[in-house]
């Protein structure tokens, strides 16, 4: 009574958590559970029955599978205390059983009576025990009225409940309930559990407490380690330098291979090779852990990894179903190997983890001391030598171990994150230096390249005046000085000088690559000039497109080029208009300026039709527009002159401009 009346708050946590949550909350609801054991709960209405009397009955090998067609009528019933557990040499005294190897034990419980009004069905429940029962069923007042299905696999591991007619829940009707067990006789005793007897309501819960301990807790932490497993599978695949990762995923998947019994209800082909892989995947899993704890370490015990490999492949191969050694005595003897290796290696680890003082180390040593401990409670509880209705608890205790494996994986792969934190903050650090470094760099080049053109373009206005304007001004000088220059020919002289030094300071605006603008400031200068001279100037200049080539030192050209037509124009051609336009077209840009003076041969002219000859005259006009990537036409006739500056739309990229203009 007092494991039911503790258990009660238990249950409900658990059972509430699996109706509302699934099994997403069982792993957080048991933990609550365990915490929420020592709570005061009410009292269910639910008896464990402790006391009863059995019988053993001699059944053939055929029946063993089968629920007995009567009760026996016999007098033999011995009153027993449950858990109650018969040893197979007194099992065997029974008459008639040495032969067949299989029993049915009866075992009938005092008579029970409905505690309450008939508001639901009483139930009958018992916990799951290590035991060769084959088949149970339980009968009322001499019928059967259930059993369990003898095909399912793992009778021996599940909570077991059955539900009573509602015969049996009429107030102050005492009934009998009777449980048989078919039992196989081997190594193992045959025996009975202790029985609950209460509500169906009350005894559910107690049933799925008891289910989520020994079958749902287990499945839960096998699927959960497999998943974590191939995190760490997929984990490794971007660092294959680390081995711990590779070597946790085959630690999850023998884990599941080692629980599978805990998910299947019938096991799948034969029964001995299921038990072997089952036995056998204990050994396979203590290699990779113990190799697991010496990479941990930064160990490697050659002889030791080897003596465990060569004895895991060694014995399962030796226990394989057919070479002799089957049955339960060799897993027995598997699990009692294991144990004393598993002791001698831990001692190792743990004198490695206590040199070290690492955390995680000293974590993974006492995760191996807690399976050590259970693995030697389960080994007791399956040669029942403690209490057989306790649950197996090495699945608690490997979910204890994996945690360590997760805590040590989880360590290096925050380390390995903030390795490269650092390296990406040292990385950043040295960038940001780097950017300092080049904007100091930058600076320094802007001032340079700023240098450098003003440098540029003072020598080139140097240039500018000392070829043009300081070239006629000595020239108007020595002249003057001579008295070989009328005062009509000096004023002459020196507004041409002031002209050329309008055109150098009409290049430095900043016109960018608009043409038009330029051929404005030609216009504002010029205009005046032209007016002075009688000669009328018509404008027909439409939208051009920009031209990116357009410098100072390009408009310049275009400038000079114009100027000294128009100059020729006033000086040569005694016309009385001069006619301005552009035209357009996909590669170039034009400006025609057209005269209605007398003509001359430009055949006769230096640089005329030809492009030769000497002086500077119309040679000059084409050297400039040839600087500036463009072509200049001369016509000339008795009506007058065309003089068509042709500008590409796109410079070439070998073009070089002389800046000697």
């Amino acid at each position: 009574m007092r494991r039911a009346r503790w258990g009660y708050c238990a249950i409900e946590t658990v059972t509430r958590s699996r109706s509302k949550g699934g099994w997403l909350g069982a792993p957080v609801a048991l933990a609550i559970a365990l915490l929420a054991a020592g709570c005061a709960p009410r009292t269910p209405d639910v008896q464990r029955v402790t006391t009863a009397e059995v019988y053993f009955e001699p059944i053939d090998a055929g029946d063993v599978r089968r629920p007995a067609i009567a009760m026996p009528q016999a007098s033999g019933w011995q009153r027993v205390t449950l858990p109650y557990a018969e040893s197979r040499r007194d099992v065997l005294g029974v008459p008639g059983t040495a032969a067949s190897q299989h029993v049915r034990l009866w075992v009938r419980l005092p008579p029970q009576i409905a505690p309450t009004e008939a508001l639901q069905p009483l139930a009958v429940h018992y916990s799951a025990y290590m035991g060769p029962i084959v088949a149970a069923n339980v009968y009322l007042d001499g019928e059967r009225v259930g059993g369990i299905d003898p095909d399912v696999s793992s009778n021996w591991n599940r909570p077991t409940m059955f539900l009573l007619p509602p015969q049996a829940t009429r107030v102050g009707h005492p009934v009998q309930v009777v449980l048989a067990f078919n039992c196989v006789v081997g190594a193992l005793p045959c025996g009975a559990p202790s029985v609950h007897v209460g509500p169906q309501r009350e005894i559910e819960r107690l049933y799925e407490w008891q289910r989520l301990l020994r079958i749902d807790g287990p499945r839960i932490g096998s699927i959960a380690m497999l998943m974590l497993g191939g995190f760490a599978l997929l984990f490794w695949f971007g660092r294959r330098r680390e081995v711990v990762y590779p070597l946790f995923a085959l630690a999850s998947l023998i884990w599941a291979l080692r629980t599978l019994h805990y998910h299947l209800a019938f096991y799948p082909g034969s029964y001995d090779w299921f038990w072997w892989m089952t036995v056998n995947s204990m050994s396979w899993l203590m290699v990779v852990v113990y190799v697991f704890a010496f990479r941990l370490h930064d160990e490697r015990h050659r002889y030791i990894e080897r003596g465990l490999l060569a004895l895991a492949v060694g014995w399962s191969i030796a226990s394989m179903p057919g070479l002799g050694l089957n049955g339960w005595t060799p897993g027995y003897l598997t699990h009692v190997v294991q144990t004393a290796i598993g002791i001698a290696v831990t001692v190792l680890i743990s004198i490695s983890s206590l040199r070290s003082g690492s955390r995680e180390h000293l974590l993974l040593a006492v995760g191996l001391w807690i399976c050590i401990g259970l693995g030697i409670h389960d080994m007791l509880l399956q040669g029942w030598y403690i209490g057989f209705e306790r649950a197996f608890l090495m699945p608690y205790g490997a979910m204890f171990l994996f945690a360590a494996f997760l805590y040590a994986i989880v360590r290096r792969y925050a380390a390995a994150i903030a390795e490269v934190e650092h390296v990406n903050a040292s990385l950043e650090q040295r960038l940001t230096q780097r950017q300092a470094e080049l904007a100091v760099s930058y600076e320094k080049l802007r001032l340079i390249e700023r240098q450098q053109a003003e440098t540029a373009e003072r020598q080139r206005l140097m240039r500018e005046m000392h070829d043009g304007l300081g070239s006629s001004l000595m020239s108007t000088l020595v002249m003057v000085e001579q008295g070989s220059f009328a005062q009509a020919d000096v004023a002459q002289a020196l507004r041409e000088c002031v002209d050329d030094l309008k055109l150098t300071i009409d290049s430095l605006e900043p016109i960018g690559d608009d043409l038009l603008t330029l051929l404005a400031t030609l216009r504002y200068r010029v205009g005046s000039r032209l007016e002075a001279a009688g000669i009328k100037l018509e404008w027909r200049v439409t939208d051009l497109p920009p031209l990116p080539w357009l410098n100072p030192t390009s408009s310049l050209h275009v400038l000079r080029i114009l100027q000294e037509s128009l100059t020729n124009i006033v000086k040569h051609a005694d016309a009385k208009t001069i006619r301005i336009e552009t035209a357009a077209d996909n590669d170039s840009v034009v400006v025609r300026v057209t005269d209605d003076g007398r003509g001359f041969d430009v055949a006769c002219m230096p640089g005329g039709a030809t492009g030769q000859g000497g002086g500077r005259g119309l040679l000059n006009l084409r050297r400039r527009s040839a600087q500036i990537g463009g072509q200049i036409d001369i016509t000339s006739s008795a009506r007058g002159t065309v003089v068509e500056l042709r500008l590409p739309r796109q410079q070439a990229d070998d073009l070089e401009i002389d800046k000697n203009v």
